[in-house]
């Protein structure tokens, strides 16, 4: 069984959040009141990826396109340049698929001093036509100019309390029936020793092929 993929949130509102104010502040973008480039930062295995694709889909469907940019290829003003910037006379006249927004996703995130420089312009000159979201492990190597144009969330794994109705689910379509308690202590365990949503999921594999 593979239950991260079989049971991988679909839409933000099934997206299990650590807490009230991550979720507040997420769906303040969802529902358009805000487009500060988006810095979503935390450990290995706390839905950052995942986030960064529900956000676009909550706003403008499944469908939605979205400009995928992969940091290790953004080493250079040139490249930074080509991979984000648009006119503001293209954006008057062309939009992407008939979209609310248009949007760029940047995982792991790290630039070199050149390239830190070029984006800082980059986001300046496409304010309020893009949304920029970026993800990274290390917050603490992100540019200073970039964080003080952003809105940055730690995002942080969900703990037992908050993920357990939706492990009860993930069991009751598997026809695996466990009382409560036990599976609150399953969770908590995981949370304890490996601080992962993704060994929630681990966790109910082992329990649904026991």
């Amino acid at each position: 069984m593979n239950t991260i993929y079989k049971y991988r949130p679909q839409t933000i509102n099934e997206f299990v959040f650590a807490t009230q104010e991550l979720e507040t502040e997420i769906k303040r973008y969802t529902q358009g009141k805000s487009l500060l480039p988006l810095v979503l930062y935390g450990r290995y295995g706390t839905g950052k990826s995942l986030l960064a694709d529900l956000i676009p889909k909550a706003i403008d469907g499944t469908n939605v396109i979205v400009n995928y940019v992969n940091a290790e290829d953004l080493n250079n003003a040139n490249e930074v340049h080509k991979k984000f910037y648009r006119s503001s006379q293209f954006d008057k006249h062309f939009t992407t698929n008939g979209q609310k927004l248009n949007y760029t996703v940047v995982e792991e995130v790290n630039f070199d001093p050149k390239a830190k420089g070029a984006l800082r312009v980059c986001l300046d000159k496409m304010a309020e036509r893009e949304l920029f979201i970026f993800t990274t492990n290390e917050i603490e190597k992100i540019d200073g100019g970039l964080l003080s144009r952003a809105l940055a969330l730690e995002v942080l794994p969900a703990p037992p309390d908050r993920f357990l109705s939706h492990a009860k689910q993930i069991l009751q379509s598997e026809g695996v029936e466990l009382d409560d308690r036990v599976l609150h202590e399953v969770l908590q365990t995981v949370y304890e020793n490996d601080y992962d949503n993704r060994a929630y999921y681990k966790a109910l594999d082992e329990i649904i092929d026991a």
